[in-house]
């Protein structure tokens, strides 16, 4: 089996001995990976690299099969509709939590009186927050951390304008459990923002601290952090859809 690497971080796994011997008979497309049962493995989050690779192949090939040139052509530009998420950064806190700062596109949440409705939404802001390899004993590493507060102060750096906004449990299929909101920026959306992130452990009526957590680890889940992130972008992804 062969590597063949696209763009910094995608990479293709070719079984096949020739892109003619190809045959699509079955997809899924999530936001981070893509599985062909023939052979191909794609991981990346911004999927136009492989995109673009996979179409130069078949148009360089000629496939004699028209339905699978045209079925990839739709597909290229569905993809072209769904946006990867912008990562503004990255964070590791203790005791071994990985942070993941996303700008996502915006999305129908529900139920609908509690979140700000698509059409009214520019950013989707997320937090992914994981146990690393080197959490506590009995940490699932990967598995979401939750009852954390965190909150999203998003400064426009043209006006001053800010908001701060509470990040609440959603999940997806992509992510799974995580820390989002819809929000409307405050100024243009071609305009720079700063947005800085303060993570925080649970209240004191949130989380009931065994004696073993407290004697190995610490009177608290976490220890709280504030990231700071300037010159932040978010006209692309504010002007994206998911469908």
């Amino acid at each position: 089996m062969s590597e063949i690497y696209v763009g910094s971080e995608c990479k293709l796994y070719l079984d096949c001995k020739h892109v003619e011997e190809i045959y699509f008979s079955f997809c899924v497309i999530q936001k981070k990976k893509i599985y062909y049962d023939n052979g191909y493995h794609y991981h990346d989050r911004s999927l136009n690299y492989c995109w673009a690779f996979l179409m130069s192949k078949i148009l360089d090939s000629k496939l004699n099969n028209q339905l699978i040139g045209f079925f990839l052509i739709l597909m290229f530009f569905y993809n072209q509709e769904i946006k990867a998420e912008m990562i503004i950064g990255k964070a590791f806190i203790e005791p071994g939590v990985d942070l993941i700062f996303e700008g996502g596109v915006k999305d129908e949440i529900m139920p609908e009186q509690y979140y700000l409705s698509e059409n009214q939404t520019d950013v989707h802001i997320e937090v992914l927050a994981n146990w690393s390899s080197s959490a506590p004993k009995g940490s699932p590493e990967g598995g979401h951390v939750a009852y954390l507060n965190i909150t999203a102060i998003v400064i426009n750096e043209t006006t001053g304008t800010s908001d701060t906004h509470k990040l609440t449990p959603h999940v997806n299929m992509s992510d799974n459990l995580h820390y989002a909101k819809n929000i409307k920026l405050p100024g243009k959306i071609d305009e720079l923002y700063t947005v800085i992130f303060e993570i925080r452990p649970p209240k004191n009526d949130e989380l009931g601290m065994h004696y073993d957590w407290r004697y190995a680890v610490d009177n608290e889940l976490i220890v709280a952090e504030r990231f700071e992130f300037n010159n932040l972008d978010f006209k692309e992804i504010a002007l994206s859809k998911r469908r």
